[in-house]
C-alpha cells in the first residue's frame, strides 16, 4: 500500500562550492533502500526545494528515480506558488518516472478554502499518479481547513496528506471527517498521531536512523504501542537535536559527522552551529551511530 509506513524526506547534497553532490545522494539512498524503509520523498522542505533551479530539480528527479530503480517508492515534492507551476512540475516528476507527488500549500499567496480546493484539484486531474498534500502552516502561512481536506479525499489522485502543522486536534479533525491516509510529519509527534490513526511518516530522523524509526512504525502499525513507545523514548533526543535550528541544517551536520554527505546549505540558510553540532554529536554516539 502507497502510503503507509516510514517515507524519509531526502535532503538535497552540495559539495563545498554549492553544486549538487551526486556521489553523496547515492550513498544516502543506498542507506535507505538497504535500511528497508517504505520509500522515499525527495524536493521537499528538507530538500531545500525553493533553493534548487529548475534544471537542478529535473536532475534530482531523474537521478533519484535512476538510483532507487524500482526498490522503493519515489515521492516528489512538486509544490509551487502558482497552480501552473505546480501542475507543470507534477507532469515532469511523472514523466521521469515518480510513483506520487507531494504537493506543499502555497506560501505567501495566502489562498482561501476555495483557492486551496481549486489548487489541489486541478494538480490532481492533471495526473495519472498519487497526490500527497503536504500541510505544513508554520513554513507556508497557508492552513487547510479539515473540512477542505475532508472534500479534497474524495479525489481518486489525492491519496493522502502528510501534516506537519504541529496539531494533534488536526489530525483528530481531519481523520473524524473522511479515511483519507495522514502522516506525520513531525518526527516528535508520529507515535502520538498513529494512536489516533495516521498510517506512518514522512520522516527526517529516519536519514540518521532509519532501522529504529521504521521499527517504531512498524510497532505502532501493528498495535504493539509498548514497543513503540520504548523506541519512541529512545529516538526522542534525536527528534529534537534535528530540529534544534532550521530543518535541514541539523540533519545534513549529523549526516556530515557520520561520514554519510556534506553539511553544506545554501544561502540564506547556514551552517550548523558549534553549539547544534556538538548536542547531535552527542545523542549519535548515544544512539552508537558515530
Amino acid at each position: 500500500m502507497l502510503f503507509r509506513g516510514t517515507y524519509t524526506a531526502v535532503p538535497t547534497p552540495f559539495d563545498e562550492k554549492g553544486n549538487l553532490d551526486f556521489d553523496a545522494l547515492e550513498r544516502i539512498l543506498q542507506r535507505q533502500i538497504e535500511a528497508g524503509v517504505d520509500g522515499i520523498v525527495l524536493n521537499g522542505c528538507t530538500g531545500e526545494s525553493p533553493l534548487l533551479s529548475d534544471d537542478e530539480t529535473r536532475e534530482v528527479i531523474y537521478r533519484t528515480v535512476s538510483v532507487v530503480d524500482g526498490r522503493l517508492p519515489v515521492v516528489v515534492g512538486t509544490g509551487r506558488n502558482t497552480t501552473g507551476g505546480t501542475v507543470s512540475l507534477s507532469l515532469l516528476a511523472q514523466e521521469l518516472g515518480a510513483d506520487a507527488v507531494m504537493v506543499i500549500t502555497p506560501s505567501q499567496v495566502k489562498p482561501t478554502q476555495a483557492g486551496l480546493r481549486l489548487h489541489y484539484l486541478e494538480v490532481a486531474e492533471a495526473l495519472d499518479i498519487l497526490l500527497l498534500i503536504y500541510h505544513i502552516p508554520g513554513r507556508t502561512a497557508a492552513r487547510l481547513a479539515p473540512d477542505t481536506v475532508a472534500e479534497l479525499a474524495s479525489h481518486p489522485n489525492i491519496a493522502a496528506v502528510k501534516e506537519a502543522s504541529g496539531s494533534l486536534e488536526q489530525v483528530q479533525d481531519v481523520l473524524a471527517r473522511c479515511d483519507v491516509v495522514v502522516l506525520s510529519g513531525d518526527d516528535s509527534l508520529t507515535l502520538a498521531m498513529m494512536a489516533l490513526g495516521a498510517k506512518g511518516v514522512v520522516s527526517v530522523a529516519s536519514n540518521v536512523a532509519p532501522l529504529a524509526v521504521k521499527q517504531m512504525v512498524d510497532f505502532a502499525l501493528q498495535g504493539d504501542f509498548e514497543n513503540a513507545r520504548r523506541l519512541n523514548y529512545i529516538l526522542l533526543p534525536l527528534f529534537r537535536a534535528l530540529f534544534a535550528e532550521t530543518n535541514p541544517i541539523p540533519l545534513k551536520a549529523a549526516l556530515e559527522l557520520m561520514g554519510v554527505a556534506g553539511g553544506a546549505v545554501r544561502p540564506p540558510l547556514t551552517r550548523a552551529s558549534a553549539e547544534t553540532v556538538a548536542e547531535l554529536r552527542v545523542v549519535l554516539e548515544d544512539l552508537k551511530l558515530l
